[in-house]
Formats: structure tokens, sequence, C-alpha cells
């Protein structure tokens, strides 16, 4: 490796981002008091940048408006001496402006820059402290402890998530409880399943966190997600769903099916999958309706066969930046996902874990539900009552650990095609780490793609 050229090379560092978030804090002060624990002035490159963001940070303390001009005349209270040059670097900040979405983000990445040049400074004083050590009389395990504490530091200070004691935290409980029980205004905590039985038990699927979904094949695990997420996208949730077994034309195609038949008509899916098979007035005016629909929900999709997490989380980012929002995520199925470059060609159990790790961590960046689909494990089929487990849930503990919730379905028509439960589909809630575990029955139609919350009661 040539040193000399990374001698030459500068520091990690992004000009852009700084003055981008620099440009948000400027014109959106509502968004100030999220930056704020994220960054320290020294965490920016640019000396300009550090002396604005310092300016904005002791506004801030003085409970006084960041703008062009406060920020302006704080910096020249401190001595700054340029006040022209400083009033003309704020209003191309504030010019340059577009939108807030992703502030956080930029705020992350600033640190994570700070974050390597630090440790790129740690190397450095290491190897001069290791090829001087003889004169200067210290050994390997003294210079290991030494830097060892520093990179620990280091690491404790990588993230945003302080250790905090519990009187900061029960004040913004009781306003979040506070919020949850305001009647027709309360704030949500989970979102809908959208089944009466399972939804007053559960509490539906908690927000910022990983929900999973399990089944053997043929037992409706996609119709049932797309159900989920067109019912939430029609309250005006935004909903992005990931087909990464399916094509968007497939998922279209059962969508208008889903949405046409939740409207009474008599329009088989599969026959939206065949040639010359609509032939009835009735057929093309339900499509036609049903397709009206669905142009006005916030429905994203996803087809993409190869998505890795990153992929992933830069597709939720630019639906973020769009709708400032997503309330839904779907991924269908989760066993489809790839690993990132890194951990390809590893074990996959471990492969597996990291990818359901990374999506609670979605779920959690995005204050918004990810619910996640899985095949189950064969031994399911070797059992005589084949209702799923937690443990069929195969290849990996994690789905149990990081899941806060985890749902089984289960028709019994498929094992037994003279059953009387006809079109029954079971839901069983395996794990409801705010609520107790059910078992619940729908109506499910797989000819039709229709849901139903209510059994006949024959």
């Amino acid at each position: 490796m040539n040193t000399t050229a990374i001698a030459d090379r500068l520091p990690p560092h992004s000009v852009e981002i700084e003055e981008t978030l620099l440009g948000q804090m400027l014109n959106d002060h509502q968004i100030i008091p999220l930056i704020l624990p994220i960054l320290e002035t020294g965490h920016f490159y640019i000396s300009q940048h550090r002396m604005i963001y310092e300016a904005i940070s002791a506004l801030c303390k003085k409970q006084k408006e960041a703008n062009v001009f406060t920020v302006a005349e704080e910096l020249i209270s401190q001595g700054n001496n340029k006040p022209a040059e400083i009033r003309m670097k704020l209003s191309g900040l504030v010019e340059n402006f577009i939108t807030s979405a992703g502030c956080v983000d930029h705020a992350q990445i600033i640190r994570e820059k700070y974050q390597l040049r630090q440790v790129i400074a740690i190397g450095n004083r290491m190897i001069s402290d290791a090829y001087s050590s003889t004169i200067a009389g210290l050994c390997s395990e003294e210079i290991i402890d030494t830097y060892g504490t520093e990179l620990v530091k280091l690491r404790q200070d990588s993230t945003s998530e302080r250790i905090q004691h519990a009187a900061a935290i029960v004040p913004g409980i009781y306003e979040e409880i506070e919020k949850a029980n305001s009647g027709d205004d309360a704030q949500n905590t989970a979102i809908p399943i959208g089944f009466t039985e399972i939804d007053s038990t559960t509490g539906g699927m908690p927000l910022n966190a990983l929900t999973v979904v399990g089944g053997r094949g043929g037992m409706g695990k996609s119709s049932f997600a797309l159900n989920v997420a067109l019912r939430r996208a029609e309250e005006g949730m935004t909903v992005i769903y990931f087909a990464l077994e399916m094509s968007n034309s497939q998922m279209i195609r059962k969508a208008i099916a889903n949405v046409a038949n939740k409207q009474m008509a008599q329009l088989p899916v599969g026959r939206l999958f065949r040639t010359n098979s609509i032939v009835a007035d009735s057929d093309w005016a339900a499509i036609s309706s049903a397709g009206e629909e669905l142009t006005f929900l916030d429905l994203w999709l996803q087809d993409n066969p190869s998505m890795t997490i990153s992929k992933i989380r830069a597709d939720i980012q630019e639906v973020m930046v769009r709708r400032k929002k997503v309330d839904l995520v779907v991924i269908d199925y989760v066993q489809l996902i790839q690993p990132e470059r890194g951990l390809k060609n590893q074990n996959r159990v471990l492969e597996l874990d990291s990818i359901l790790r990374s999506l609670r961590i979605l779920a959690k960046d995005y204050n918004c539900v990810v619910l996640g689909l899985a095949q189950l494990s064969r031994a399911v089929e070797g059992r005589a009552d084949k209702r799923p487990t937690q443990s069929d849930f195969r290849e990996s503990g994690a789905f149990e650990q990081e899941a806060a919730m985890m749902l089984g379905l289960y028709r019994e028509e498929y094992y037994d095609p003279e059953t009387s439960e006809k079109n029954v589909l079971e839901i069983l809630a395996l794990k409801s780490r705010f609520s107790e575990n059910i078992r619940s029955k729908i109506l499910f139609d797989p000819h039709y793609g229709v849901f139903r919350d209510n059994l006949p009661q024959n």
C-alpha cells in the first residue's frame, strides 16, 4: 500500500451535506431540536460551518429564532470581523434550500465523517508511537491500552443514542400516553392489521418495530400482506411494498382484484392473469373502477428481486423525501433479501440475523411498521397439527429476537379439501410483545382474493 498517497488524501468530509443541513436549519427552525442532540460544533469539517452551527446552537439556548439575520448578528457579537462575507454565505445557504426531509440523515452523515476522521487521527498517532516506542520507552501493551481506550470512547460517542436517567424519560411517556388516549385525536402507537378480534387483542402492529407473518406455501401470505397494505393505504397511509417474488404488474393485477371484489364484484384473481378471459362488461367496469381507486392511494411498489437492506433503505428514503412520512413497509418476503457485499458467502443464519436486525432498525429509524413475510420450515408438513409455531420460522432464531410481533397463517382447507371450514384463514398470534397470544379466524376466499372480518354463523 502506498502510504504517501494515503497521507496526501483529504480526510473524509462532505461540504455539500454540511451546507445542505445548515440551510435546512436556517429555513426550518423546527428541525433544530432534532439536530442539536446529534451534532456538536467540532463535527463539521469546514471552519466557517462550525461557526455558523455554533451561532445557531447559541441562539437556540437563548430561545431565539435562528435565521440569516439573527445568526449574522450572533457571529458579529462573537467577534467575527467579516460581516459582509458571512451574510453572503448565509444567504447562499438559504437560497439553495429545497426541503427539510432527510435532515437527520444529513446530521448522521456529518457525524459519521467526523468519526472516520477521528479513527484516522487515532491510527496515525498509534503508528507514530509504535515506531518511536523504543525511544519513548513504550511497550506494545501500553500503546494498545492507550489507543484501545480512545477507540472505545469514540465508539461510545459514535451514536446519538445516549444513556438516559428514568427522570428524563418519564415526562415524555406521560405525553405519549396522553396522546394515545385523546379520543378521536389519539396518536397511533400501532397500525391495525385490519381484523377486529386480533386487533382488539394485540393492539395491531406496533410502530417502530418489526412484525413478521409466516406460513407454508399456499396459506395466502402475499394476499394477506397485500390486503393489509391496501386497507391502510385507503386510510391515507403511505405504504411501500417490496415484491421480491412477483413483478409490479402482477402485484397491481392482484390489487385490482382485491379492490374490485371488496366492492362486491365477482372477479376471480386468475382471470386477470389469463389471455382473452375478460369478456363481460361488468368485469371491465369493475377493473376500471378498481384501477382508478388504486391511482389515488399512496402505494409504492418495488419488484427488484435483488434487493439488499441498503437498497431498501434508499427507496424508503426516496419516499420520505417526497411524502415526508412512511407508515408501512411490506417485505415479501424476508428470506429473498440479498446480503450486503461484506456478508455474502457467509453462514446463512448469520446473513439472516443481520437482515432481520436491519429491518428492525429501519422501522425505528423511520417511525413506521415493517411487515416482513417469511417462508416456514418444511417440518410443519411432518406434524399432525400443521399450525405454525415460533420454531417453524426457519434458518434463524433472530425472528423471535428481532420481531415485536409474530403471526402465523393456517388454512385447514389446504390440507383437507373436505373440511367443514371452507375459506377460513386462521391467524395465530405466536408472539405479541405488548399483549397476549391468540388464535383468530377470518374469511379468506383465494379464488377472489377476498378477506372478510366475520365468519358465517354456521
